[in-house]
């Protein structure tokens, strides 16, 4: 009995990985198209003598021109300012010097720099966008800074971090959590490289100076609570909305 030759395949394996891998990035890719609209938020690292640094990120849309009660992200990380030099538009705002007694709650900060702005806004200062609003910041913090050095003093490091989000006047929308993903151009391959998205801000941070290093983008869009938890635990969702 003559034998079959030998199987070798029917020629489209090949193919068939190629075309998912080319619809995996395109899927992909409606993230970045999505996120197509640029904020700034401002990052805070606070040390005094009697309390562990602290490292917290800030943003207020009410600078967009929506009320004052419209939602802010005041989000404690665990991650040093010098690691965002890693993503486009970092800039080192300075050490500032700041009466203790007027942040000592927990939110106190956050409260702090919004009041500031609500203050900029009343005196019929032009805050309208989040640029004005952490140049208002800035500005304050210089003039105090300059003043008679006082006993209650904290030390406050700001830096200014540039994400790209869905919204153009809402930094959050679609869900109560933030979830973040990097994403970089690479020019020598004419490709997008990126991340997963991650609830974690951290995890994003640490995967995206392994796989990437540097000039990366960050992502941030809003996400429920069972996508929040479906994101912890390693699901992979394009996009990652709802």
């Amino acid at each position: 009995m003559e034998l079959p030759p030998p199987y070798s395949g029917n020629g489209s394996g090949q193919h068939d990985v190629s075309r998912q891998l080319e619809i995996l990035e395109q899927i992909q890719n409606l993230d970045l198209q999505a996120c197509s609209h640029t904020h700034e938020l401002l990052f805070s690292m606070t040390e005094d003598q009697h309390t562990p640094p602290s490292a917290v990120l800030h943003h207020w849309d009410f600078v967009h021109g929506q009320s004052e009660v419209a939602r802010t992200l005041n989000l404690p990380v665990r991650i040093d300012g010098e690691r965002f030099k890693l993503f486009q538009g970092f800039q080192d705002l300075g050490t500032f010097q700041i009466p203790a007694s007027e942040i000592s709650r927990d939110d106190g900060l956050h409260h702090f720099l919004m009041s500031k702005i609500i203050g900029n806004r009343e005196n019929e200062c032009v805050v309208s966008s989040d640029t004005e609003a952490i140049s208002s910041v800035i500005s304050y913090l210089q003039g105090i800074s300059a003043s008679e050095p006082r006993a209650d003093q904290l030390s406050v490091h700001l830096f200014a971090i540039r994400v790209l989000g869905t919204d153009p006047s809402t930094l959050i929308v679609d869900g109560a959590f933030p979830a973040w993903k990097w994403v970089k151009e690479n020019r020598a391959r004419r490709r997008i490289e990126q991340g997963f998205w991650k609830p974690e801000l951290e995890d994003v941070i640490l995967h995206g100076e392994s796989r990437a290093g540097k000039e990366m983008c960050l992502l941030v869009r809003g996400v429920s609570a069972v996508r929040k938890d479906e994101l912890r635990n390693g699901m992979v969702i394009y996009p990652a909305s709802g």
